[in-house]
């Protein structure tokens, strides 16, 4: 529940970086972007994302044609 009501702050906090963001999966604790934004605001993003709650940090992980998900690819 708490995951869930995370990315609902962050995706009506209406900044101008989740713009960029073309698709959003979440499964459990699990969350999956699309990054349609040039690379040099991606860190930016990143940042915003881990400046809601301090215990809870947020990775990256970039795929080129093809990333994991959920333990698939």
């Amino acid at each position: 529940m708490f995951i869930s009501r995370l990315e609902g702050e962050i995706f009506q906090f209406g900044h101008l970086l989740l713009i960029h963001v073309s698709l959003r999966r979440r499964y459990v604790d699990d969350i999956l972007c699309v990054w349609i934004g040039p690379m040099e605001h991606f860190n930016d993003f990143l940042t915003f994302l881990n400046s809601f709650y301090p215990s809870i940090t947020f990775t990256i992980e970039i795929g080129d044609p093809e990333i994991n998900f959920l333990d698939l690819t």
